[in-house]
């Protein structure tokens, strides 16, 4: 129940404001038919003013999971340009990569290298996150499930990966810690798509 309120009122009210408007508008021509017109004035501000605290609450609160959310794109962002120093925003400086099993991939410094050279080896233009999950074990830990998109010039159709990312809270905001890869659309497990 509070997620869904979290949810609703902080994250995407657009639900909570597409009701109230249709709300405010029926009880106004309810109101007007039955002509008690002061009625529906005072039912349908009512409803609008729900509308309003819905969207006024989501544009001054940013919640963790949109925190995290916004860490990750920025992640993604990044992942072709490790030496931009907006990645440590993102990335801890003990950030490990995993494969499946898990094996260690790769882990800071070596990442930064690793990450440019498979842009530039497989031609990478962008990631995008497909879909994503996160989860909060506890109040300074993350574990976000994600399908992450991989945009590469010489496929016609993006790499799809599967990942949890594990992130931890920094006086900085949150950053990953752990990025480990759990497969591939076509089920081929392995790097080279981060």
């Amino acid at each position: 129940m509070i997620d869904t309120l979290r949810v609703l009122f902080l994250e995407e009210p657009w639900p909570v404001v597409v009701a109230s408007v249709a709300l405010a508008a029926i009880a106004f021509l309810i109101a007007r038919a039955l002509q008690r017109t002061r009625a529906g004035i005072i039912l349908a501000m009512g409803c609008l003013d729900i509308a309003f605290i819905a969207l006024i609450l989501s544009f001054a609160i940013t919640t963790d999971h949109e925190h995290v959310n916004a860490r990750l794109d920025q992640l993604l962002q990044l992942a072709t340009d490790t030496d931009n120093p907006e990645f440590n925003h993102a990335a801890d400086d003990n950030l490990t990569i995993l494969a499946p099993g898990p094996t260690v991939i790769y882990q800071r410094p070596e990442l930064d290298d690793w990450a440019q050279s498979i842009t530039d080896k497989y031609g990478i233009r962008r990631h995008r996150v497909w879909s994503q999950t996160t989860t909060f074990p506890s109040p300074d830990t993350a574990t976000t499930q994600a399908e992450i998109r991989t945009y590469v010039e010489t496929m016609p159709t993006p790499a799809r990966t599967y990942w949890d990312i594990h992130w931890h809270r920094t006086p900085d905001g949150w950053k990953a810690i752990e990025m480990h890869w759990t497969g591939s659309a076509d089920g081929t497990p392995g790097p080279g798509s981060i």
